[in-house]
């Protein structure tokens, strides 16, 4: 089940896979917004989130509605962009004095940033249990320019060091579960 607020994002996704080759007949889009999901109460196994939070307003009201809609034991993975990461601020910093590439189109637009204890504090006072925190995006972009190469990257996300990469990882995943 995909959802969305925007009908356009329902369409895209929906030719996605019918030029993927998918069987829709499995897969149902449903337009809706993320404070009030069309789902009743503990009916859904598990939710996935990604690229959601950052364009919130109220992202307790969404975990709230998240935890209203899973069923008990259910989980919920979320991405959120990592406030402190040292790599997003260089590479904020590098995107105000490069030339544009051309690849952002909207400089105003604006997204939160997180910080993960206080997501983990957020979501137990609900009643969530965090399960599992994972940091990513260990490089720096503008357009199609990254530093370090992708291997290198790669190879920082599989360290064991979660203080690395809690400064270096520009989002993370939370995955929680409904106790």
């Amino acid at each position: 089940m995909g959802v969305d607020h925007d009908p356009a994002m329902i369409d895209s996704a929906k030719r996605r896979y019918i030029n993927n080759k998918c069987p829709t007949d499995k897969l149902n889009f449903i337009t809706a917004g993320a404070y009030h999901l069309p789902f009743d109460d503990a009916t859904v196994d598990g939710v996935m989130a990604t690229s959601l939070t950052g364009c919130l307003s109220f992202p307790d009201k969404f975990f709230r509605e998240i935890y209203r809609v899973l069923r008990q034991g259910g989980f919920a993975v979320m991405t959120f962009t990592n406030r402190q990461s040292l790599l997003l601020k260089i590479n904020s910093y590098f995107r105000n004095i490069m030339p544009s590439t051309g690849e952002l189109k909207d400089h105003n637009f604006s997204f939160h940033l997180y910080e993960q204890q206080q997501v983990k504090k957020d979501l137990e006072k609900i009643g969530f249990a965090v399960v599992q925190v994972y940091y990513y995006n260990f490089f720096l972009n503008w357009g199609d320019r990254l530093l370090p190469p992708r291997s290198w990257a790669v190879r920082l996300e599989s360290q064991k060091n979660f203080k690395i990469q809690r400064r270096l990882g520009r989002n993370f995943i939370i995955k929680a579960q409904k106790m």
